[in-house]
């Protein structure tokens, strides 16, 4: 309620029921911890779901094909291939050449070589002659 001054707020507050206004805080409390805690386990639960969803799913590997003028390009930022491609940094090359866009697969690579693929594979039975 309203008060008219600091002696008519004092005899508001000896009238309260301090007890009755206790359980009503304490029960306010309690539902805001139960909504609360559904709210929270839905938020949590749909993050659950989505890392399952995203565990499920297996990342593949991009493979780049690329032309002479998209290696070229590769090079036009002042590095040099026998820097970056030499066989003396491994498969990979030299890491601190590329990025996630300019790749060893992309700026090196004159060829792919994919692995045989073996006819049962596709689902192709052999015919027994």
């Amino acid at each position: 309620g309203h008060f008219a001054g600091i002696p008519d707020l004092l005899l508001q507050v000896l009238e309260f029921d301090g007890a009755a206004v206790a359980a009503q805080m304490r029960a306010f409390n309690g539902r805001c911890r139960r909504q609360s805690r559904i709210f929270w386990a839905r938020v949590l639960g749909a993050f659950e779901r989505q890392a399952l969803v995203q565990r499920r799913v297996r990342p593949r590997q991009v493979l780049h094909f690329t032309t002479q003028y998209g290696r070229d390009l590769c090079w036009a930022r002042g590095l040099k291939e026998a820097d970056c491609c030499g066989e003396a940094w491994g498969p990979e090359g030299n890491p601190l050449c590329f990025d996630d866009f300019w790749t060893h697969q992309r700026c090196c690579r004159t060829f792919l070589r994919l692995p045989r693929l073996d006819d049962a594979a596709c689902g192709v039975a052999e015919a027994n002659v």
